[in-house]
């Protein structure tokens, strides 16, 4: 006679899941010893960040196992297992001999890898960010800098680097769509749609400054000591804003951390709530602005740096464009009348037309 199981998952369905946990455990085991080998070696080498060097096949390789798992697992499982394994609530059933029924530890293992995946996404976050200021800034600390050894035709290295920005920014502007959220957390589970977001980013923004193609001609090189010394000043607070900013708007929910805590204690996520405070009430979007600031505030501006700079900041403009129509749609009259009276980038007051009185 065929045994009955708890939730009414046949035995198959626990080979999947394990399927599924094994893949993601090797993806996220893998990851971490790519960063822990690099690591090493920067310490080797004097330098503090060699993601620049890193074998982004294999990085790529191990992401989409653990992406693919995910889609295995929604795919393959029944759907009413799916439906617990995001929303059951924490609970004390015992099966035989006092032991948690099988289907319950495997749950736990579910969310247990999507809370290390998330982590691992953040961790990616964390080291690019440090590097993509190093790189911006051309700093001696990593080994690759925006204007590091120009290698071939100018004409080449043009269209290598507006590729380059253009893979970022059509990643970013699709993934961060409501649209393709809801497309895509019909495929990988809602709790790691963030950070499958943040992870893909990261990854982009690594390869982009590992295959860029240095334009060291200067366009300016300012050799005043003290607006030397005022421009880093600028490009260090640039940095700071951004940073700054995350953690207004909610740092760990922004980048994904807070919606696999969440799903590891059992508890439904719900956004933030619009709120102004600090840097937004005096500019709708500070963290952009920080982006803008760090980007152009240089006392040594490449042709490299320029193009860079540029294509940067034109996104910025689309990407706004993109998140105020949503905003608006989510928001209504609340939004319309923060955007009416507060500027976008930087706080400039915004002129107040006084009505004509006739003579």
């Amino acid at each position: 006679m065929e045994e009955r199981h708890p939730t009414g998952v046949a035995p198959r369905c626990q080979e999947l899941i394990r399927f599924r946990s094994g893949a993601m455990l090797h993806a996220c085991v893998g990851m971490f010893s790519i960063l822990q080998k690099h690591a090493h070696a920067s310490v080797e080498h004097g330098t503090l960040f060699l993601l620049a060097s890193v074998d982004f096949s294999r990085c790529l390789f191990l992401t989409f196992v653990g992406i693919g798992s995910f889609v295995a697992w929604r795919r393959l499982l029944p759907s009413r297992l799916v439906a617990s394994d995001v929303r059951a609530p924490r609970v004390n059933q015992r099966g035989r001999d006092g032991q948690p029924p099988v289907e319950l530890e495997e749950l736990t293992m579910g969310r247990l890898l999507t809370l290390i995946y998330g982590i691992v996404a953040y961790a990616a976050f964390l080291i690019v960010f440090l590097y993509l200021i190093g790189f911006v800034g051309n700093l001696a600390v990593v080994p690759k800098g925006i204007d590091s050894r120009a290698t071939g035709p100018m004409g080449m290295a043009v269209l290598v680097n507006v590729l380059l920005l253009l893979m970022f920014a059509i990643q970013h502007t699709i993934m961060a769509r409501p649209s393709f959220k809801e497309w895509w957390t019909k495929i990988i589970p809602q709790p790691a749609e963030r950070s499958t977001f943040v992870l893909a980013t990261s990854l982009v923004l690594a390869f982009m400054c590992a295959q860029w193609r240095p334009m060291t001609a200067n366009v300016w090189q300012v050799e005043n000591v003290a607006m030397q010394t005022l421009l880093w000043s600028l490009f260090a607070a640039g940095w700071i804003i951004a940073l700054y900013s995350s953690f207004l708007i909610d740092h760990f929910d922004l980048f994904g951390v807070r919606q696999v805590v969440l799903h590891w204690q059992g508890r439904e996520y719900t956004p933030r709530p619009f709120a102004q405070r600090s840097l937004y009430r005096l500019v709708r979007h500070p963290l952009m602005s920080g982006f803008m600031i760090a980007v152009w505030a240089t006392p040594t501006m490449s042709q490299g740096h320029l193009l860079f700079a540029v294509v940067i900041s034109c996104y910025i403009f689309i990407g706004i464009a993109f998140e105020e129509r949503d905003l608006v749609r989510n928001l209504g009259e609340d939004y319309r009348r923060y955007r009416r009276e507060t500027p976008m980038l930087f706080p400039i007051p915004k002129r107040r037309h006084r009505p004509t009185v006739p003579t």
